[in-house]
């Protein structure tokens, strides 16, 4: 059941950290300014580390990858918003190739959180 509820924070945070964290500027701007897409994924990754510093006061597991996941999440996510940028740059909002690379970015995130979840509370205390 802790694993169920750790995988729905990851969620939860991701979805504060790309919508509701993220202004206007660094939605479009992470596309043309490295920088920007930098302290987006520090954004990500720093609530992260948060999330599994919690999960390690009620669960603890190796706390080394409590700050490899984070670090994991940083390159991850400028990886995978790098290729969603590039791939999606000279499509408009009309366009359905625009949502299917929206939608797969969004994906692969989910991915990597379930991946995160299955390796935390699959190993031996």
């Amino acid at each position: 059941m802790i694993a169920f509820i750790f995988l729905i924070f990851l969620v939860l945070k991701h979805f504060l950290a790309d919508y509701l964290l993220q202004p206007k500027n660094i939605a479009i701007g992470k596309c043309k300014a490295l920088r920007l897409l930098v302290y987006h994924s520090f954004i990500h990754s720093f609530l992260t580390l948060v999330i599994m510093s919690f999960l390690f006061l009620f669960y603890p597991y190796n706390i080394f990858l409590m700050f490899i996941f984070p670090l994991a999440e940083f390159f991850t996510h400028c990886i995978i918003d790098k290729a969603k940028c590039k791939s999606s740059e000279k499509l408009s909002t009309e366009d359905f190739k625009f949502w299917l690379y929206y939608g797969f970015d969004q994906f692969l995130h989910q991915i990597f959180y379930i991946i995160i979840t299955i390796i935390i509370f699959s190993m031996q205390l």
